[in-house]
């Protein structure tokens, strides 16, 4: 091989080496490279994206979300670092711009689908809640919706100032409702019991408005309804219905518009005529035959017809002259008590007549009075600016009306006063013995009917309410709406006469608790007890009214030795006595300072004592000083009385206290048992029957005291009877005093005769 070859050779190989290397390098290189470019690649991608996100965020920073959405999806997807962060600001700020454009359920719905935190849902869920409750508040209809929201979201912005708000708005609501439907009484309690609304101005307006809608329906509905001693009665467009006592078994004569109130007498005006139902009184027939009456008032035993032409015809009985109206001119109202008769006249004064002796005609000076009205023995006015005047027996406080403001309408009854107010509720005062004052929850009230224990209510609705004594079903007046019912058992019995009219009587079951009454034409009693804490006795008061005087009986047990005596009880049922209390004990023969009796025009003894009662030829009650005027018992003969008691003394005469000198020797200040009989006027007598010996119970009085109260009776003239264990006291032939707790019997002294008003086979055993 040639050098050349070789060299040639050699040549080739080296540069195949060379070129071997150079290709080893270029791969190596190439390698190199690409490990490079694949290690530099992920990085420069991280780059770009970071640029990406930024350019995202630039988007975000100006708004545009919706190509910040579009960068940001492809970074998403390869879960860029502060991509999803970016993601949750934009769902924020598109959630954020959901509720700044009032769409609050759909940013809520927008949290909850893109599963914001709990505490970030239940933000935008209070948020959408609150701006539908401010929607819901702004109409009435929805007001209660947005208060419950509001109340719900009490810890949010506002919402418990809002809540209070929607609250008050509703209470006005309410109350506008009840105003709208004239309920002004609910819709004023409706704001005045809350105190949101207690200063709101329709607080003040109401009241305007309540006063003129109950004033139209006081002269719509006046004089609808009426009520008694034991009735109650309501006139309606098809007559009268009467409840409780069967004595207005001719209720059906009570026809027309208006009906007025009587202790046992109601009375109804139609046309100008009048009708009456219930107890007789004399001259009924004549009374119903008056013509062109206005106006009625109904007392015990009188009645007063106020006529159109301002004058007033009376009939009934003439105790104290209270029938004597024949010089009253341009009278305006009328009202009738036990005793006296009162009349409103045209310039707003009053005058009044009768009986004054517990100062119930003191309406001299009263003036600017609009209406009047008279309890048993007391009188009430109205004045025009609305408050109360009162005079005459306070024993019960029913006087004590000096407080009474903003008064429409008086009513007496009883021993009890009633006004009626503006805005319809009530006030009284007075005897509440049975409740019948316990007036507190009337209110719309139009009209009332006080029946002395109990009262009626007629609201403005029509509906009628009963408080107070409920004996004889009287409550039925009020259907469910009796606020009260008070009841105690008591016995009743009734007959028609030979004349056509009724006799009644009426007696509790227990004894303790009083009072008895009988009726007719021809007699009245009233027997109550009363117990004194001055001096800790029972009084038994009797009233007794009788048209022409008394008549009382003798028992024929007397016999030639003066011992004959008997039982009260027995005494009084042979002669069916009404009412029967002892007088002096005559048949006793050492006794001989007192003195003169005669009973029935048969003289029982004819020794003179210091003093005597009796009763003259047309029925008065009197006393005479008979050692002072130093008379024998042949001038107490010329006398004309068949009826002369002498036990003594007297304690009033003429008015006038018997002195202490007069009273001496006669047990003036010892504590007994005790019996007197008084007199007002002729035909009105006082009997009083004192417990005694009964310590805890009823000790008894002295004289001077048993004074005290014949003159707070207004007694002119008043006698002491035998009292200790003869005194007693008897109601249709059964005793009503005793002298233990037990027995009428134990400890009851016999006696030979009694004082008797009146008899009746209502004593017999056949009461119901």
């Amino acid at each position: 091989m040639t050098e050349s070859k070789k060299r040639r050779r050699d040549s080739r190989s080296g540069n195949g080496k060379r070129s071997w290397i150079i290709v080893c390098i270029a791969v190596l290189c190439i390698g190199l490279l690409g490990l490079g470019a694949w290690l530099y690649y992920p990085h420069y991608q991280f780059g770009q994206r970071e640029k990406a996100l930024e350019t995202a965020r630039s988007f975000v920073e100006a708004g545009d979300l919706d190509e910040a959405d579009r960068i940001l999806a492809d970074l998403l997807e390869k879960d860029h670092p502060g991509a999803a962060e970016l993601e949750d600001r934009i769902e924020h700020i598109r959630a954020d711009r959901l509720y700044e454009a009032g769409k609050y359920d759909q940013s809520l719905e927008y949290a909850r689908e893109h599963e914001f935190s709990q505490e970030e849902i239940d933000a935008f869920d209070k948020a959408d809640r609150y701006h539908k409750a401010l929607d819901l508040e702004k109409d009435d209809a929805t007001l209660e919706s947005a208060r419950l929201m509001f109340e719900e979201l009490s810890d949010y912005e506002d919402s418990a100032v809002r809540e209070q708000d929607c609250a008050r708005r509703l209470k006005i609501l309410e109350a506008a409702a009840y105003a709208q439907a004239f309920d002004y009484e609910k819709a004023l309690r409706t704001l005045k019991e809350d105190p949101l609304t207690k200063d709101d101005p329709d607080v003040e307006r109401y009241p305007e408005e309540l006063a003129a809608h109950l004033e139209e329906s006081r002269e719509e509905y006046r004089d609808r309804i009426a009520a008694g001693f034991w009735y109650n009665a309501v006139l309606g467009n098809d007559g009268a219905k009467v409840y409780g006592l069967e004595l207005h078994q001719d209720a059906s004569k009570l026809t027309g518009s208006r009906i007025f109130s009587g202790p046992f007498t109601a009375a109804s005006l139609d046309e100008g005529n009048v009708h009456f139902s219930g107890y007789a009184f004399a001259g009924q027939e004549e009374a119903e035959k008056t013509t062109g009456v206005a106006d009625v008032a109904v007392g015990f035993n009188h009645v007063l017809l106020l006529t159109q032409d301002g004058t007033v015809k009376a009939f009934g009985q003439n105790q104290f002259g209270k029938l004597e109206t024949g010089e009253w001119k341009g009278v305006k109202d009328v009202a009738a008590g036990v005793y006296h008769s009162v009349a409103l006249l045209s310039d707003g004064t009053v005058v009044s007549i009768g009986s004054d002796h517990l100062g119930q005609l003191g309406t001299q000076e009263w003036k600017d009075v609009v209406e009047v009205s008279a309890g048993l023995n007391h009188t009430l006015g109205l004045r025009a600016d609305g408050t109360v005047v009162s005079c005459g027996d306070n024993s019960f406080g029913q006087c004590e009306t000096s407080e009474w403001k903003e008064v429409c309408r008086v009513y007496a009854a009883g021993n009890n006063s009633y006004a009626l107010k503006k805005d319809g509720t009530v006030l009284a005062c007075g005897n509440n013995e049975a409740g019948q004052c316990a007036v507190e929850a009337l209110e719309s009230v139009i009209d009332l009917a006080p029946g002395g224990w109990n009262l009626t209510a007629l609201h403005r609705d029509g509906t009628i309410s009963f408080i107070g004594l409920s004996n004889f079903g009287q409550d039925a007046v009020s259907g469910d709406t009796a606020l009260n019912r008070y009841t105690l058992e008591r016995g009743f019995a009734q007959k028609k006469t030979d004349s056509g009219h009724y006799e009644f009587a009426l007696w509790p079951e227990n004894k303790e608790w009083g009072p008895w009454f009988y009726g007719s034409t021809d007699l009245f009693v009233e027997i109550t007890l009363n117990y004194r804490e001055d001096c800790r006795s029972r009084f038994y008061i009797s009233h007794i009214m009788t048209p022409g005087g008394t008549e009382p009986i003798v028992d024929g047990l007397w016999s030639d030795n003066g011992r004959a005596v008997t039982q009260p009880v027995r005494l009084a049922q042979k002669y069916q006595a009404i009412y029967g209390q002892n007088c002096n004990y005559w048949t006793d023969p050492e006794n001989d300072r007192r003195g003169p009796d005669i009973r029935g025009g048969v003289v029982k003894k004819k020794n003179m004592g210091p003093d005597f009662m009796y009763f003259d030829k047309d029925g008065q009650l009197l006393t005479c000083y008979a050692r002072q005027e130093q008379l024998k018992f042949e001038d107490v003969e010329k006398m004309e009385t068949e009826h002369v008691y002498g036990f003594g003394p007297i304690m009033l005469h003429e008015g006038e206290p018997a002195t202490v000198q007069h009273m001496q020797g006669s047990n003036l200040y010892g504590t007994n048992p005790r019996s007197a009989m008084g007199a007002l006027e002729t035909g009105h007598y006082v009997g009083m029957v004192v417990d005694g010996r009964k310590p805890g119970i009823s000790v008894g009085v002295n004289l001077s005291r048993l004074t005290e109260e014949f003159q707070a009776c207004g007694c002119r003239e008043a006698y002491n009877l035998d009292g200790g264990q003869s005194s007693c006291m008897l109601f249709l032939g059964e005793q009503i005093t005793n002298h233990n707790n037990e027995s009428a019997f134990n400890g009851q002294r016999p006696i030979p005769d009694m004082i008797i008003f009146g008899t009746s086979d209502l004593c017999k055993s056949d009461k119901k």
